[in-house]
């Protein structure tokens, strides 16, 4: 592996020493995961204070250099060296409950325009292995129209981020950059140095339950499912999976999420969060009527991830950034494989520096989806 003093992370709850470990005169962009209960006004002063680009967003739980942990109380950051990059820019959308979904798309779309204008990257036509974009977006609002807005600025600019999650009940769930904190979509659109590629990708960690289709006839909200086949969405859902009513739980709807295949080798994931007072169901995600979901089933995730970080261990690899969703963390804290797979990271990346969260939707290439770990890792070019 490649040793390197490009990228520096760290991980912790003081605010001040965090910032002394990863930023210096060298530092071009400080990317960081913060906690529900972390004093993000200190935390955002400070960082303003230094001068230096960042962006970051609250988490519920997150991957540092050698754990993967809930922790409302801490802080993963990493720092990127100006040697990487030969130009970066940001942009910045409102994405609070009073702003319609069209403004949200347009908005994104003339923030993309603008910041890809600036790099003078040809948007159409970008070069797939210096040219990238990393989102982080706020959680609550849904990101489908942000990236919607980037998909019609161009659709093949490469792009992989996450929403943010902070506690489940989402009271807190900010996103903060240079340019502004609170309830916004920021990304980074950057390009690579001669020197360095990128790569982006994607593992799922569910597999179909054959013959089990569930046809939602019946919505209250866009996240409230009422009726599944035209009965009580609960009770219907628990009937496909032979579970009575009264048994669907947390590590049951995180083992058995709902998806949609659209037959072109993606999966749109929608899970469950939980009941209503009745026997509704509430999901994560928004949901349209007459939509045909499938349940897909949570499985080992060690054999998935280990494949992937076999592959991308092939390069000489110098970071490693997951968005992982916060479901897929649940899922294999039900299989008890929480530690075996943060041991994965550590052992197949010895002395990458790594950075992640649990997210609440994770994006790829302008697809918002759920229960997958997306990623980007930057390499070394071979010459």
């Amino acid at each position: 592996m490649l040793k390197n003093n490009l990228i520096n992370n760290a991980h912790g709850a003081d605010i001040d020493t965090l910032i002394h470990k990863i930023i210096n005169d060298d530092t071009s962009v400080v990317l960081l995961f913060y906690g529900a209960d972390v004093d993000v006004d200190s935390l955002y002063k400070r960082l303003k204070d230094t001068g230096k680009y960042f962006i970051g967003c609250m988490d519920y739980a997150h991957l540092s250099q050698d754990s993967y942990l809930l922790d409302t109380k801490s802080i993963t950051a990493m720092s990127f060296s100006k040697q990487l990059f030969k130009s970066i820019a940001f942009g910045m959308v409102d994405m609070s409950e009073n702003r319609t979904r069209d403004q949200i798309r347009s908005d994104s779309f003339n923030e993309l325009k603008n910041a890809t204008a600036k790099l003078n990257i040809d948007i159409k036509k970008p070069d797939m292995t210096k040219e990238f974009i990393i989102n982080l977006l706020y959680g609550l609002n849904s990101a489908t129209p942000f990236l919607e807005g980037q998909t019609l600025a161009s659709m093949m600019l490469q792009s992989v981020g996450g929403s943010s999650g902070g506690k489940t009940d989402f009271i807190n769930s900010n996103v903060m950059s240079h340019l502004g904190m609170g309830k916004i979509g920021v990304f980074m659109a950057a390009r690579l140095s001669d020197d360095f590629e990128f790569e982006i990708g994607r593992v799922s960690c569910f597999e179909i339950v054959p013959d089990r289709e569930l046809v939602v006839t019946k919505l209250q909200g866009q996240r409230h499912i009422l009726e599944f086949n035209h009965r009580d969405a609960a009770i219907e859902y628990g009937n496909k999976l032979r579970i009575p009513i009264n048994e669907l739980n947390l590590e049951v709807f995180a083992n058995y999420t709902l998806g949609i295949d659209p037959g072109d080798d993606e999966l749109l994931i929608t899970s469950l969060m939980k009941r209503d007072d009745t026997a509704g169901l509430i999901a994560y995600n928004d949901v349209v009527d007459g939509t045909v979901f499938n349940i897909y089933k949570a499985v080992n995730q060690t054999e998935n991830r280990k494949k992937l970080l076999n592959i991308v261990t092939k390069k000489q690899i110098i970071s490693y950034i997951s968005f992982d969703c916060i479901l897929c963390y649940l899922a294999r804290n039900t299989m008890h494989q929480v530690q075996e797979i943060a041991e994965l990271y550590n052992t197949l990346l010895p002395n990458i520096p790594k950075i992640g969260f649990g997210t609440f939707s994770e994006n790829i290439c302008g697809a918002n989806m759920n229960q997958t770990e997306t990623f980007l890792s930057i390499y070394k070019k071979n010459n």
